[in-house]
């Protein structure tokens, strides 16, 4: 239930700021541990396998968060679910900062994922039932930037933070940032109008159509729908392609964020130049997802979704040839292998950004948060695949990461078959899909 027709109120964009912002202190969150990996491995002696657990903890987190946030958010509201989850990571990013050993860290992440895995469905749930649906693509591709632009402004404030605060000031300042974040949203964020019709309390969704657009609603959510809505034959194609395209590009997205500094350091790069190549890959991952909801407007989904999966392979096995090519740092080839990192990032992720929005469109109303929820624990599925084992793959040989680009190969291939699994339904524009 939203205001379809025309311009969109301020209360309307303060929903997708609020939610964009939530996101991305999400992303900050979670790449937080992976960009001072390095300090702390040396810190506390941890070698790069046995570092594996912490870095997938908070993936195998958001991965029970996406399914479970997702599933209490059509029961319990968008609004009430995304406010507990941001708030507990928030306080268990703040408590990261005051610890001095693995175990707790493996912990504390792993309970800071589940909020992590929790707010995304949710979100993005709120933001598409409270835009209309022309705008929908765009406001999608917003919201799929926010884990690599977390990252940009991570890396970023790391660099900045790391000679005044140390590592653990790092997590300090992201865990306060967050809590200010709550208080911000409680203030500001309404709940979706569309859950509310779908709870059967019409009378309230309508009036607060009528206050947020300052317009009455020009449609009516559809009745009640059972929890089970999201396994009905209708949606099998969705869940089934859409949900292992998510898991393979988000195991390559999620190889390079979490442990690209790793790997450029084990080359030999310097740790600044290091962080720097994992902020070329999340801006790059930015620029993509936002060309990504540029181009719906013009390309079909499939299209567009196969041309990220599939062009990622010769882009991934470019990348390998120049660390093989170039071994040990050097600041004249430096940008070179940059400029691969971005290719790899951009069309991965063109395919995320797609296969996001997609999602967004595809489920109805009543099951909406719980299907892209489920489509989000696949892809952080996808994402602890690639964390948890990262570090042995690298620890293979170092000099000729071989062992650690092939499965992303691999994964680029899959995610092409998942696309074409889709079907002629999900082939053509996005525009033609939208389910009350």
């Amino acid at each position: 239930m939203i205001a379809e027709d025309g311009p969109v109120a301020w209360r309307q964009w303060t929903v997708l700021a609020l939610v964009l912002c939530a996101l991305v202190i999400d992303g900050i969150d979670t790449q937080l541990l992976a960009l001072v990996a390095p300090l702390i491995m040396g810190e506390w002696g941890v070698d790069k396998a046995s570092f594996g657990p912490a870095m997938s903890a908070a993936l195998l987190g958001m991965a029970l968060g996406a399914g479970s946030g997702g599933w209490l958010g059509d029961r319990l509201g968008r609004r009430t679910v995304l406010i507990g989850a941001t708030l507990s990571f928030g306080l268990c990013t703040v408590a990261v900062g005051l610890i001095h050993s693995l175990l707790p860290l493996v912990a504390l992440r792993l309970i800071a994922g589940l909020g992590f895995g929790a707010v995304a469905p949710n979100g993005a749930a709120l933001v598409s039932e409270w835009l209309p649906t022309g705008m929908r693509p765009r406001a999608m591709a917003f919201l799929s930037i926010t884990i690599p632009m977390g990252g940009l402004i991570g890396g970023g404030a790391v660099l900045l933070l790391l000679p005044l605060v140390g590592w653990r000031g790092c997590f300090f300042t992201c865990g306060i940032a967050t809590l200010v974040m709550v208080a911000v949203i409680v203030a500001l964020l309404p709940e979706s109008a569309a859950y509310l019709a779908a709870k059967g309390r019409h009378a309230e969704a309508e009036d607060l159509v009528a206050r947020i657009s300052r317009r009455p609603a020009t449609a009516r959510a559809a009745a009640p729908i059972a929890a089970s809505a999201v396994f009905t034959r209708a949606n099998r194609r969705l869940n089934i392609g859409g949900w292992l395209a998510f898991f393979c590009l988000q195991l390559i997205a999620y190889a390079f964020i979490s442990w690209a500094p790793v790997l450029l350091t084990m080359l030999g790069w310097p740790l600044p130049h290091a962080i720097r190549g994992s902020l070329v890959f999340n801006l790059s991952a930015v620029c993509a997802s936002l060309a990504a909801g540029w181009l719906l407007g013009w390309i079909r989904v499939r299209t567009l979704a196969l041309i990220g999966s599939l062009g990622a392979i010769p882009a991934l096995a470019l990348l390998y040839a120049l660390f093989v090519a170039h071994g040990p740092f050097d600041a004249a080839d430096e940008w070179i292998m940059l400029g691969a990192i971005a290719l790899v990032s951009i069309l991965a992720g063109w395919g995320i950004a797609t296969i996001y929005t997609l999602l967004s469109f595809g489920y109805p109303a009543g099951c909406r948060a719980g299907g892209m929820g489920f489509g989000l624990m696949a892809g952080r599925a996808g994402g602890i695949t690639s964390a948890f084992t990262g570090g042995a793959l690298l620890a293979i040989d170092g000099a000729h990461p071989l062992a650690f680009f092939v499965p992303l190969m691999i994964a680029a291939a899959v995610a092409g078959l998942a696309v074409i699994l889709l079907g002629p339904r999900y082939a053509g524009r996005l525009v033609d899909m939208a389910r009350p």
